[in-house]
């Protein structure tokens, strides 16, 4: 599905993947021109999948919105405890960088909810089994 997505979103986006791309390399201790020249290079290759990530986006909001879901408390403790065993963190470290990352922890949320939407989908699907056609 294709539809129009705004420019400002996509740019946000690109911006989140080549920062987690960059803070990667910079371990590497890359020149800063070097880092520039790759933003740039990167920033060309990944701007498809920032336009397809920010169209999920829309869409799994739109069904959560849609279906009316929410998340409990349960569900966000599950998420922190399903991450935390992930990355192999105590799940009390886990809250306390979100309790100081307060943006962090809607983007969190977030996922957690087009997760839901996902399965909300998924279980409201019929699948149907079709022949496939003969060739000629």
């Amino acid at each position: 599905m294709d539809f129009e997505v705004p420019d400002v979103m996509i740019q946000d986006e690109l911006q989140g993947i080549l920062t987690q791309m960059l803070q990667a390399y910079q371990v590497q201790e890359m020149k800063q021109e070097e880092l520039e020249k790759l933003r740039d290079d990167l920033g060309a290759k990944y701007r498809n999948l920032a336009k397809h990530q920010v169209e999920r986006h829309l869409l799994l909001s739109g069904v959560a919105e849609q279906e009316k879901l929410t998340l409990s408390e349960e569900e966000i403790d599950q998420g922190l405890t399903d991450m935390s065993a992930r990355l192999k963190l105590p799940v009390k470290e886990l809250k306390r960088k979100y309790a100081n990352n307060p943006q962090g922890m809607e983007f969190f949320k977030q996922t957690l909810l087009e997760k839901n939407a996902m399965c909300c989908i998924i279980d409201s699907s019929t699948i149907e089994d079709v022949e496939p056609e003969k060739e000629n």
